[in-house]
């Protein structure tokens, strides 16, 4: 059976995402917001051809894949072990850091 925009399937409901119809499965929630937030809200959505629901849902959804971006820089940063930079009693150089030699010509 096809699925249609919003079609409900044992108390699911599932909504088809461009047209290689990729379904996914959608949860309502509310949101309370001040009444002059609400209004503005639904104006930009208006003048973006699109509703305040799939606004929100975006806006979410770029908090969470930046959140998990951070988390994943995060996870790599502290995977790599600490090394020492002063073992001689001075400190390296921008290159020496960077395993840079100085093959860089600047004319």
């Amino acid at each position: 059976m096809p699925y249609l925009l919003g079609h409900r399937e044992e108390g699911r409901r599932l909504t088809r995402i461009s047209c290689a119809t990729k379904l996914v499965e959608m949860k309502n929630v509310t949101v309370t917001v001040d009444e002059d937030v609400a209004l503005w809200a639904r104006v930009y959505a208006a003048r973006h051809g699109t509703s305040v629901s799939r606004l929100l849902g975006e806006l979410l959804q770029e908090r969470m894949l930046e959140e998990q971006g951070y988390e994943a820089a995060m996870q790599q940063y502290l995977s790599v072990a600490p090394r020492v930079l002063s073992a001689s009693g001075r400190y390296p150089i921008r290159d020496e850091i960077h395993e840079r030699g100085s093959t860089r010509s600047y004319d």
